[in-house]
């Protein structure tokens, strides 16, 4: 009769540990922490009004890092996230395109529409959030209103997802006991 020794319970190596923190939190702390110690603002894109065929266009969804600059820095291409002034019936922020600087004020165009924005906005306001770059898709989950729990739950997803694919890789590797001896026929 051969004893055999009982299999341990596999616990994540020291690399292991250390793929986790990279694979999931610097991720998160990059999105998360890396943009307020540069200034940077971050809006979620909601409609579609950015998405389409032209180049440079934001897809619903994508996360927008933005910096207040001085008005007179604005160029026409340029795309900025604002308040519409009141009686057009938009509610919250919008990012769109300057299609147009006049003496009147700025003209604005979301890439997806077909004209221009029935609005100008005034040149008299010191600065104005213009878009640097984005990502796109990692806004979704704060769409639906998820907003702080949106968060958490693509942390513990992620995390999931990390542990298994890990602890996945540990099991399928053969381990010997250290104790054991291997017995030949």
């Amino acid at each position: 009769m051969e004893i055999s020794p009982v299999p341990r319970h596999r616990s994540l190596s020291g690399s292991g540990i250390t793929l986790l923190v990279v694979v999931v939190l610097t991720p998160v702390m990059l999105l998360a922490l890396l943009p307020t110690m540069f200034g940077l603002q971050r809006f979620v894109v909601a409609s579609d009004a950015m998405s389409g065929s032209r180049a440079g266009s934001v897809d619903r969804g994508s996360v927008v890092f933005e910096r207040e600059v001085a008005s007179s820095e604005l160029e026409v291409g340029d795309v900025i996230t604002f308040e519409p002034p009141p009686g057009h019936g938009v509610d919250g922020l919008v990012t769109h395109r300057i299609v147009s600087i006049s003496p009147e004020g700025l003209r604005t165009q979301g890439d997806a529409r077909p004209s221009v924005d029935p609005w100008v906005l005034p040149r008299d306001v010191p600065t104005r959030s213009r878009v640097l770059f984005a990502v796109p898709y990692v806004g979704y989950p704060f769409l639906h209103g998820g907003g702080r729990w949106a968060l958490l739950a693509g942390v513990a997803v992620s995390t999931a997802a990390a542990t298994a694919l890990l602890l996945g890789r540990a099991h399928r590797r053969p381990r010997t006991h250290p104790g054991a001896r291997v017995v030949a026929d």
